[in-house]
């Protein structure tokens, strides 16, 4: 998994009526679609592949976990 950095009025990119959660009254949940999108090199997030790792990172850092 790689993760990207797209801004939000890229073409292809599509953001659906957000809706609400379950018991989630303070998180803004909305769907998002990407269709045909395409990014410069530059857009991505550190390594190629590095994306779970960076995200476990993030979510569970090790003074937490």
């Amino acid at each position: 998994m790689t993760m990207w950095l797209v801004p939000s009025r890229t073409a292809g990119l599509e953001q659906s009526a957000g809706f609400d959660g379950l018991g989630l009254r303070g998180n803004a949940s909305t769907p998002v679609s990407a269709t045909a999108v395409s990014l410069p090199a530059a857009a991505m997030l550190g390594a190629d592949g590095a994306g779970l790792d960076y995200a476990l990172a993030w979510s569970c850092p090790p003074s937490r976990c």
